[in-house]
């Protein structure tokens, strides 16, 4: 029996029964730390190379599988010992935060508050929302800006607000196509960030789409990636799981491959997901909002067998997937 097989008779003979695994290397237990009694949801996963274990609801995790056994099952502490090694112990990233200080620059305006503006550069960029599909309620809900001095000027900043209100986020889009630099952002780890967490509800569907001007053709119930990557670290890949919070997949059409992904990796916890179909658009933000509604309503829930169709199709185009 190879010692990896080893390693695994043992945590089932802690931690009872696991849910198969896709590389072979990370497992899915029931938490001894919060699984409720006569529940089968297995949240707890432990890398049984590393030896190290996280659980997606509680948060418990270490970095040694012994320090959980030592807690839970003590009398088997010298056959974990033995099994897992000293070798097995690492040292986890540490989690990082966003900047409590960031802020919004000091001459930001709402645009909704300059309808009467004559400065070109604030006509310009209501111009440029107009364009964009932006509503008056657009701009008053997600608390659209614009600067009228600086380095902010003839952008559109669309700012983000934690759980609590608190800004966490903005990108500063310039309106000018021959501007090199199209985004002025923060300096924080996107994976910290929940965009447009004050307005999601965790117990319905969330729908998942890539910027914040897809965020805007969509419902409410909604939030972006600041780009096209999502994974297991992410705190919005958190706080999904912890919620079992069902989603909505939009990402762009040339992100078709990185949709199956994710929806695989989040049926794998469990989550029920959706795919919006955004073929013949070239993104959610090009779309009306009553398009958006249609599709949306139309959205079937993604099967495994959707991603392998999905690759057979792949090969048959000759593209690489």
């Amino acid at each position: 029996m190879s010692d990896l097989n080893t390693r695994l008779v043992f945590l089932c003979k802690v931690l009872g029964s696991y849910d198969n695994s896709s590389d072979g290397i990370n497992y899915a237990f029931k938490c001894p730390s919060c699984s409720r009694f006569g529940s089968n949801k297995k949240k707890l996963v432990v890398h049984i190379e590393r030896g190290m274990y996280h659980c997606w609801v509680c948060d418990t995790r270490g970095k040694s599988f012994k320090t959980l056994v030592k807690k839970y099952h003590p009398a088997l502490l010298d056959e974990c010992s033995r099994i897992l090694g000293k070798d097995l112990k690492i040292t986890l990233v540490n989690e990082k935060f966003p900047d409590n200080n960031i802020s919004l620059p000091s001459s930001y305006i709402a645009l909704a508050n300059t309808q009467d503006s004559r400065d070109p550069d604030i006509t310009a960029v209501c111009r440029y929302a107009v364009a964009r599909g932006l509503s008056y309620n657009d701009l008053w809900f997600y608390k659209v800006g614009t600067c009228a001095r600086g380095r902010y000027r003839r952008r559109l900043i669309v700012p983000s607000f934690d759980e609590g209100g608190n800004l966490n986020y903005f990108v500063a889009r310039s309106i000018d196509s021959q501007n090199k630099r199209k985004y002025l952002n923060p300096r924080v780890s996107k994976s910290d960030i929940i965009f447009n967490e004050l307005h999601i509800e965790w117990d319905h569907e969330l729908t998942i789409v890539e910027g914040p001007f897809d965020l805007m053709k969509c419902n409410q119930n909604a939030t972006c990636l600041l780009g096209s990557s999502i994974g297991v670290r992410h705190m919005l890949f958190k706080k999904i799981v912890q919620n079992q919070t069902p989603i909505l997949l939009a990402l762009d059409p040339d992100a078709i491959k990185k949709t199956h992904e994710y929806a695989k990796m989040f049926a794998e916890y469990g989550i029920h997901v959706r795919i919006l179909n955004v073929s013949d658009y070239e993104d959610v933000g090009s779309m009306t909002k009553k398009a958006f509604m249609v599709r949306r309503n139309k959205a079937k829930a993604w099967k495994s067998m959707d991603r392998l169709y999905h690759m057979i199709d792949g090969i048959k185009s000759g593209s690489v997937f």
